[in-house]
């Protein structure tokens, strides 16, 4: 008797969303309905379906074989303190059908802060309660520095020294502080106040690393009656210092949601190091985007990074 031909793996490209759910029942044992591509992401594609319960979800498959290891225990531990966070039903990193890392992950509940229009007093208390959440992930103290590993269970920083980590990123800057001079959107000098700044940020002496977000902005924050429902995209998280996590979400917020902000998250978001990496954070942003929306928000940073380089 010939053998049974195995079933081909399916690949990111030609998933369509009835082979995907039959994948779905096939390598996780979850049967899913109603599903439907909703976003190309950068690093993962994303589809949206049902449980047989009703509960909607999130399927998220990763193009290039980067493991969701790190951002599921990342949920897991932000759950254990209390954080509105997602849970994830179930990842895997190499599903046999798929043949992608592939986690399925419940929808937040509620709508994103960069969808809703809030009056003043609303706003006020979702800005402060996002920097109340901000300091209770900061406040998660893990070994190491950078791109987060699982080491036995526990998250850890790839280098074991805040000196060993930006020596990794000095390439990486120097050449993002290059093209925006080559593009002619900063001036050699204001390059030279920005190498200062960053010397002086890989300079820094603050102890053992916090747990950052890296990327918590409005897209990523939910709400549902007037609070803060759920915090989404842990595929950023890094070992390292608070300021640069408070300086990431300060960036697109005007002055009121600032202050609101601040008040939120304490008397850290005030230390005059905030400043600084909010002009590193923006120089990363600030590159030259071709995409319609990026070329907006590219715009945008690149005011933020001069106004700062000029009272410097």
């Amino acid at each position: 008797m010939d053998p049974k031909p195995a079933t081909p793996k399916l690949t990111v490209i030609e998933m369509d969303p009835v082979r995907l759910g039959e994948a779905i029942k096939s390598d996780f044992g979850i049967v899913l309905t109603a599903v439907e591509k909703t976003a190309k992401g950068y690093q993962s594609e994303v589809y949206r379906a049902k449980t047989t319960e009703g509960r909607m979800v999130f399927i998220r498959i990763n193009k290039k074989g980067v493991a969701f290891e790190v951002e599921s225990l990342g949920y897991k531990m932000l759950r254990e303190e209390s954080i509105p966070v997602p849970q994830v039903i179930s990842y895997q990193e190499n599903p046999p059908t798929i043949g992608h890392p592939t986690m399925i992950i419940e929808a937040a509940e509620g709508v994103s802060l960069e969808e809703t229009n809030l009056s003043e007093t609303e706003k006020e208390k979702i800005y402060q309660s996002w920097g109340e959440i901000l300091r209770r992930i900061n406040e998660i103290k893990l070994e190491g520095f950078g791109t987060l590993e699982v080491v036995d269970g526990k998250l850890r920083g790839k280098y074991k020294s805040y000196e060993e980590y930006c020596h990794s990123q000095e390439n990486n800057y120097n050449e993002v502080v290059n093209t925006l001079v080559k593009n002619n959107l900063i001036t050699p000098e204001e390059a030279e106040k920005l190498h200062r700044i960053i010397k002086e940020i890989n300079s820094l002496n603050f102890g053992q690393a916090s747990l950052l977000h890296r990327d918590l902005k409005k897209e990523h924050i939910f709400i549902n009656h007037g609070k803060i429902t759920g915090i989404i995209d842990l595929g950023r998280l890094q070992a390292g210092d608070p300021r640069n996590d408070i300086a990431k979400s300060l960036l697109y917020q005007n002055n009121k949601e600032k202050d609101f902000f601040k008040k939120g998250y304490g008397k850290l978001a005030d230390d005059p190091i905030v400043i600084k990496y909010l002009a590193v954070r923006a120089t990363t942003v600030a590159l030259p985007r071709t995409k319609e929306g990026h070329k907006e928000v590219a715009e945008k940073a690149l005011e933020i990074l001069k106004k700062i380089l000029s009272e410097f």
